[in-house]
């Protein structure tokens, strides 16, 4: 899995001039939101390459990015077509190991085992070159600082659930992705951390926006 830290550039504002039927010498002026509204803001999941439309036209439904976008198999690998791991030790050996804990907004605390990405050769690595990942397992992406965090699913061969957090470790949205696909896929918000977890797995565990995150070394 590949992320990639540029920053969204923001669309450039539409103004399109209106003339008013019937009212002579008079004129109306229209203004569309920025396609790329302030990341500060209330987050929305955005595609990479969406439609040039208002990111109100664009947003899901109210809530509908605490859950994921979209539904496939848990740890289902996309068939014979995945690539070979070209490094297979030494790519396992980029990640720390410890624990990932979502803390839903019931209290309750589920707790996965993790490996960890800090380095950016681990960011680059990722679950690349996987064909199975288990049910209590999850990938953690920790960045230096908050950064608006863009992933691919290149030579990604599990469909994944992709939970971005903040900085105060709440999730801004979750974002289910297909294998073996270039789209990039981020949500509007800073995230400190991104978690990679079988698809369907934030559904089944309640990870949606307000769910905190604990992450810890392993016991």
């Amino acid at each position: 899995m590949r992320s990639s830290t540029r920053y969204l550039v923001p669309g450039a504002i539409a103004l399109v001039a209106v003339a008013a039927i019937g009212v002579p010498a008079a004129c109306q002026r229209v203004e569309e939101p920025s396609v790329s509204p302030d990341p500060r803001g209330k987050p929305t999941v955005v595609a990479d390459g969406a439609s040039k439309q208002s990111a109100a036209a664009t947003a899901p439904a109210e809530g509908a990015t605490s859950g994921p976008t979209a539904a496939f198999a848990p740890a289902q690998a996309a068939s014979a077509a995945c690539p070979q791991d070209p490094d297979p030790t030494g790519g396992r050996s980029l990640f720390d190991r410890g624990a990932a804990t979502f803390v839903t907004p019931d209290g309750a605390r589920h707790a996965l085992r993790a490996e960890i990405a800090r380095s950016p050769e681990a960011h680059e690595r990722g679950l690349m070159f996987r064909t199975s990942m288990g049910a209590d397992e999850a990938m953690v992406f920790e960045f230096e600082r908050p950064q608006l965090a863009r992933f691919w699913m290149h030579n990604t061969c599990i469909a994944l659930d992709m939970v971005f957090v903040g900085e105060d470790r709440r999730v801004l949205g979750v974002v289910t992705a297909p294998p073996m696909n270039d789209e990039a896929r981020f949500v509007n918000g800073f995230s400190k951390w991104v978690v990679e977890l079988p698809a369907g797995t934030a559904a089944r565990l309640g990870v949606a926006m307000g769910t905190v995150l604990e992450v810890g070394a392993s016991k």
